[in-house]
């Protein structure tokens, strides 16, 4: 009896034990769990080097060492190609601060080209490597960025998406003097010109078009060598190209997005689509055909066309007298007063002058392709202190939402070459005195026109510091004007370059240094 009773006691032990080891396994089994959930995610890490060449020497910085540089975590605003706007939060290193290692900084060069590994390639010209910095970013709100955009996307606050350069794989740093003006001589009608060049056939995707030869194009109606070219598209898009790429590139004259600059070799990112004007220091190459797209039509009896007026205004040129020269060599001078009465019209694919009755019937040539101005002036932004309406120096910008298409930011530029100066005189009392000034600058209205703005509630004005005023449409008229002028002195205060002006007695309601308009 006792032996059983032994082994009893034995047994209820053993069960003990047992049960005690399976409780210590489950412990160490939890533990072990914790600790792998709570473990730490691997830093970033990505085989490989972003190349950058245009220094002494190029030079290869591995992904690893820009991902361990001091970064910045900031909110980006990218513009889609439709004008749609999208913001997001980017952790990444400044472009800037990775030149610095190599004594070196955006500003330094001409533009630089940001080259993705799939081929794509974009240039960000001077105006903006000078003024905004390129951010490597390798996070966009608070995550890692997917494969796909890795190992760094270039972002750049507040520009389009065609610089948000994904893949980011090498890097140019180009120098050179891009500045193209020089001994003004003529103005040359971009399809006319063609059809006396070689179109050859240039398959763009599925399409077979015909494109001219940059080179011989400069050859033939250019008689100086400039180290650059300017481009401006129908969108106001600008840019400016090296000679040597012009050279090896075409123009491409019909089709989609014609006339295209474009090359074999040439990143799609790098094509200019639209052309409005390329200028190449001596000619202004001007396409009549996104002169359309430019400008609104004027009419001369039954014919409609684009005004002369607006022609010479978007070009800065002025003469008193211009030779008009036809394709087969025929010309005609032209006194400036009533050049900017004609339009140029197009039938079948030639370009005539339109003059109104009663002016010389040659006058009305058929086949335009060469303007010259006889002594001409060709104004370049802030190169003269007369204040006349074609001698501001002010550059200024004015950012408008609450478009259909998005945002758009208009320049002093775009208001020089696009809008009429008007004068308004005001009478404003004040400490029981009436102060009488004169104003000169851009209806509200002509602004909204512009952009296509048809119909508006109100209009939100805000000012550099942040004062907002808020008017309905029924009080913005013909007189509610942007100045810039002020008794006959433009302003140059940089906190009041432009400001809003009404006609009222009082100028409580009157913003200064407007920065920003939102249409409701």
């Amino acid at each position: 009896m006792q032996l059983i009773y032994v082994l009893k006691i034995m047994e209820v032990k053993m069960k003990k034990l047992k049960g005690l080891a399976i409780l210590l396994t489950f412990l160490l089994v939890f533990a072990a769990c914790s600790t792998t959930e709570v473990e730490q995610p691997n830093e970033l890490s990505y085989e490989g080097s972003l190349k950058i060449a245009g220094l002494d020497s190029d030079i290869e910085v591995s992904y690893n060492d820009i991902y361990s540089m001091e970064s910045i975590t900031e909110e980006f605003l990218g513009i889609s190609s439709s004008g749609e706007e999208s913001k997001n939060t980017y952790t990444g290193v400044k472009l800037n601060d990775v030149l610095a290692l190599y004594g070196a900084g955006q500003s330094d060069f001409s533009f630089i080209r940001l080259t993705a590994s799939d081929g794509y390639a974009i240039d960000v010209p001077h105006e903006i490597i000078s003024q905004k910095d390129i951010v490597l970013a390798y996070e966009i709100n608070g995550e890692v960025m997917e494969e796909r955009s890795l190992p760094l996307r270039a972002v750049i606050d507040g520009e389009r998406s065609m610089y948000y350069v994904s893949k980011l794989a090498e890097i140019t740093l180009v120098s050179g003097n891009l500045d193209v003006s020089s001994e003004f001589e003529k103005i040359v009608i971009l399809e006319v010109a063609a059809n006396t060049l070689t179109l050859e056939d240039y398959t763009y995707y599925e399409s077979v078009d015909k494109a001219i030869r940059g080179s011989e194009l400069l050859e033939k109606f250019s008689n100086q060598e400039t180290e650059s070219v300017h481009f401006m598209a129908y969108d106001d898009f600008e840019k400016t190209e090296m000679l040597n790429v012009i050279n090896q590139g075409y123009i491409k004259m019909t089709g989609e997005n014609s006339p295209l600059f474009l090359a074999p070799e040439l990143p799609k990112g790098m094509h200019t689509k639209n052309i409005l004007t390329m200028d190449s220091g001596d000619v202004v190459f001007l396409s009549m055909h996104s002169a359309h797209e430019y400008f609104e039509e004027s009419q001369i009896g039954e014919f409609v066309g684009i005004s002369f007026e607006n022609i010479l205004r978007l070009l800065n040129i002025s003469s008193e007298m211009y030779t008009l020269e036809a394709a087969d060599g025929f010309q005609v001078d032209i006194p400036q007063s009533d050049l900017v009465q004609t339009i140029i019209s197009e039938s079948n694919g030639s370009f005539r002058v339109r003059a109104p009755e009663g002016m010389p019937n040659n006058y009305n040539l058929k086949d335009l392709m060469v303007i010259y101005p006889q002594d001409p002036v060709r104004e370049s932004q802030g190169s003269t202190d007369v204040v006349d309406g074609e001698g501001l120096t002010a550059n200024w910008e004015i950012q408008v939402d609450g478009l259909v298409d998005g945002s758009f930011t208009f320049t002093s530029d775009r208001a020089k070459s696009r809008l009429d100066l008007v004068e308004l005189n005001t009478s404003v009392v004040r400490n029981d005195e009436t102060l009488e000034e004169a104003w000169q600058g851009y209806r509200v209205l002509d602004v909204l026109s512009f952009l296509k703005v048809e119909d508006f509630d109100s209009i939100v004005f805000e000012s550099g510091d942040g004062f907002k005023l808020e008017l309905p449409a029924s009080e913005i008229n013909e007189n509610s004007i942007l100045a810039v002028v002020r008794n006959g002195e433009e302003m140059t205060d940089l906190d009041n370059l432009i400001r809003l002006v009404l006609d009222t007695p009082v100028s409580s309601n009157w913003i200064k240094g407007v920065v920003r308009l939102t249409v409701k």
